[in-house]
């Protein structure tokens, strides 16, 4: 019984990432309050996009994880194979999955393994542990030591870089779907988004993408969620909040940010 839900589990969220991407590339839907038309702008082949802190590189994944410039003007492949990379508050480390979870540095190229299982890692916003997915959602230390589970079901964590509050998908039997759900410490988690996933805050923690049949954008509550694309999937922001990354048809894509102070 447990391998057959775990197959139907992996069955159904290949088909939601299939749902999310609906790609359309030549055209461009937009779903803002000021009806401004949204350019897209293709970036590079790949996909798993994440913007580093100090706005230098973009990492992402296409064979192992490569690095390019906002402008696309140079790409080093760092890793020949992983996936997930995410980067550290001061932009000089990533945290990546491949038969467990890595922590690399970018310029030495040295790199350490932390787990033997997991996947999905995000960085809390001290820079000193790691959150990552493996039947449940699990925090563990740069240094290394024991893991601490955090909560006992949920993928695809998303650290806030201003607390320490996390986004988790979270899936609901009754509707064979995944949510979004916010945690905080010693809290209840609370719902955010319903039929839902690939969760990304902004750098200032106020705004939050996610996927659900193109792009949303909201914040943690109190807030009514706009619809940024009709398609698309894997969001992100830039650290300065004024461009947002997302995938499709199999390439990385730069728009500019409605929603930024």
């Amino acid at each position: 019984m447990q391998k057959t839900y775990r197959i139907i589990y992996i069955i159904l969220l290949s088909l939601l990432s299939v749902t999310c991407a609906k790609p359309t590339p030549w055209r461009v839907v937009k779903y803002t309050t000021a009806g401004d038309t949204i350019k897209l702008v293709a970036l590079v082949k790949g996909g798993e996009a994440s913007w580093s802190g100090d706005g230098k590189w973009i990492a992402y994944v296409d064979s192992g994880i490569w690095i390019t410039d906002p402008q696309a003007e140079e790409q080093l492949r760092i890793t020949q194979s992983g996936h997930a990379p995410s980067w550290s508050p001061d932009a000089k480390t990533l945290a990546y999955a491949d038969a467990g979870i890595w922590v690399l540095e970018v310029d030495s190229r040295s790199k350490k393994r932390l787990t033997a299982e997991g996947h999905d890692p995000c960085w809390s916003a001290d820079g000193q542990h790691i959150i990552y997915a493996h039947n449940g959602i699990w925090k563990i230390s740069i240094a290394g030591g024991d893991p601490e589970q955090l909560l006992p079901e949920g993928i695809d964590p998303a650290c806030s870089p201003a607390d320490n509050r996390l986004l988790v998908e979270i899936f609901n039997p009754e509707r064979l779907e995944f949510d979004i759900w916010v945690s905080a410490p010693d809290q209840k988690l609370q719902l955010l988004a319903a039929n839902a996933e690939s969760p990304a805050w902004s750098a200032d923690s106020k705004y939050i993408l996610y996927c659900s049949s193109g792009i949303w954008v909201t914040t943690a509550k109190d807030s009514q969620p706009q619809r940024l694309t009709a398609y698309g999937y894997q969001p992100g922001w830039s650290p300065d909040g004024r461009k947002i990354l997302l995938s499709f048809n199999g390439h990385i894509w730069l728009m500019d940010s409605p929603y930024n102070d």
